[in-house]
């Protein structure tokens, strides 16, 4: 590690991508072992890691950002990630490095107009699911997943920030991320999705798209859940939360259309799982040296995705039905506790039965 940290400060461009690999291999390894070097400073090798991560190396006068400038980004937010998890221990250098690292992540999924400006945003949206177990202040970051999910125009990006988002109620957030995302999936499912399927992709971007309908609709459901569960705690956000989905299923019936139809979604996300969450991540191998045919690397990144896997996208049928079932469960719950008004059962109950007949 030391040998890697002292390439950095005189390293060109390319070499500046090399260490950037290998500092992401590195901590891969370390996660693995589950054990910190007692040799490594993680505030060094953090300062460094920030620094790959910037839009421009220093060594690039012309001010052209290449292709392989994505790819030292690449390696660099994910090493964060890495980072990240191995300091989990360590309340300490968390809370003086967050806002930092926070920063980072937030540059990333913001960049674009450049070469290679995808592979950083979904990069960022991929490894956030992963940043966002490890820390307390994650409001904003959540906010920025909400807004690349529906907005961001590469369907690659918008899918690994909707399942991040995904893991994130499934580890129980804070009622304000809980409502946050809510919003975020009510926007999503309350536009026509027939103009969204007819938007060309290219091949490899189709597998992306077709995923964020299912995604969608789990995000709803398990906001939904989450709302329901928290009365107890915060009857007031909850009912926001309850009463919205309700109002805008009585006034947009394009939710209404999404939601019948959100077996079809499912069953085209189990087609697309494979490609999405990579279910062969054991072989995959990507970065550094080896993109350079006469010194061959195969390295698998299957960490970066092991989180994912935990969606079972790939039975995305039955996740859909136990998810339905849970809600269905947890209004009931809340009927027999009278927290609920009877529009509000009404409602929640047509919710039920569109999800379930469709």
């Amino acid at each position: 590690m030391k040998i890697i940290l002292q390439m950095y400060p005189s390293a060109t461009a390319r070499v500046a991508c090399e260490v950037a690999y290998c500092l992401e291999i590195c901590t891969l390894k370390a996660l693995t072992l589950q054990d910190i070097p007692e040799d490594w400073s993680l505030p060094s090798i953090l300062q460094v890691v920030i620094g790959l991560s910037a839009r421009l190396f220093p060594d690039a006068q012309n001010k052209t950002w290449t292709g392989q400038d994505g790819y030292r980004c690449e390696h660099a937010v994910q090493t964060l990630a890495n980072l990240v998890e191995l300091a989990s221990k360590s309340s300490d250098f968390l809370a003086s490095h967050c806002s930092l690292i926070l920063s980072v992540f937030y540059a990333c999924l913001h960049t674009t107009n450049i070469s290679g400006a995808e592979k950083i945003r979904w990069n960022a949206a991929l490894a956030s699911s992963r940043l966002l177990r490890r820390i307390s202040n994650g409001n904003a970051l959540v906010d920025v997943l909400c807004e690349a999910f529906n907005t961001d125009p590469y369907f690659k990006v918008r899918a690994y920030a909707g399942l991040s988002l995904l893991l994130q109620l499934l580890c129980g957030p804070s009622i304000q991320q809980t409502s946050s995302i809510l919003n975020c999936s009510l926007q999503f499912l309350s536009t026509d999705l027939r103009h969204y399927f007819t938007k060309p992709v290219a091949a490899d971007a189709l597998q992306y798209q077709v995923v964020c309908p299912y995604i969608a609709g789990r995000l709803l459901l398990q906001a939904g859940i989450l709302s329901l569960r928290g009365l107890g705690q915060d009857l007031k956000e909850g009912l926001r939360n309850l009463n919205r989905i309700v109002e805008e299923l009585e006034e947009n019936e394009a939710l209404s259309e999404n939601l019948k139809n959100s077996w079809q979604y499912a069953k085209d996300a189990k087609v697309a799982a494979p490609v999405v969450v990579k279910g062969n991540a054991g072989g995959i191998t990507g970065g550094g040296l080896a993109r350079m045919p006469k010194q061959p690397m195969v390295i698998s990144f299957a960490e970066r995705y092991s989180l994912l896997q935990t969606l079972n996208l790939g039975e995305a049928i039955d996740e859909l039905s136990g998810a339905v079932k849970t809600f269905e469960i947890e209004v009931r719950i809340a009927i027999s506790a009278s927290l609920l008004t009877p529009g509000l059962v009404q409602g929640l109950t047509r919710l039920i039965h569109v999800m379930t007949i469709g």
